[in-house]
């Protein structure tokens, strides 16, 4: 994990560790869960919090943003701490290779939550 002040957020993936997900297309709507917790392992409540999501091709345009504030992130859990996306069907249908990165991005607390890379390919 990682620690960024002023939250002290970290979790699984880091600057050192990236979160990487495989999305698989289908009809279904795809989403992500990230689980946000402190240096502790104590959640990090994010119910109040802005965040972006930003995904870019490889050539490091950006393919999707989603955002809290236009409900394609959410926020839950027993704590508000568990970020997911709410991502259509339509937004997956480009097979191949992707990053990403999570922030939070209110005054004051902007940083990076989670980031790594998203493989979008056919199931199994």
């Amino acid at each position: 994990g990682f620690t960024v002040a002023p939250l002290q957020a970290s979790g699984t993936g880091s600057l050192l560790n990236p979160t990487n997900i495989t999305i698989y297309v289908s009809t279904a709507q795809p989403h992500y869960t990230w689980p946000i917790v402190d240096a502790a392992s104590n959640p990090v409540d994010l119910a109040a919090a802005s965040l972006t999501l930003t995904v870019k091709r490889q050539d490091g345009t950006t393919y999707l943003t989603l955002t809290k504030a236009a409900g394609g992130l959410t926020v839950g859990g027993v704590g508000s701490n568990e970020v997911t996306e709410q991502r259509t069907a339509a937004a997956v249908a480009d097979r191949g290779a992707y990053t990403y990165e999570l922030r939070r991005t209110d005054a004051g607390f902007e940083q990076v939550l989670r980031y790594g890379a998203i493989e979008i390919t056919d199931p199994p």
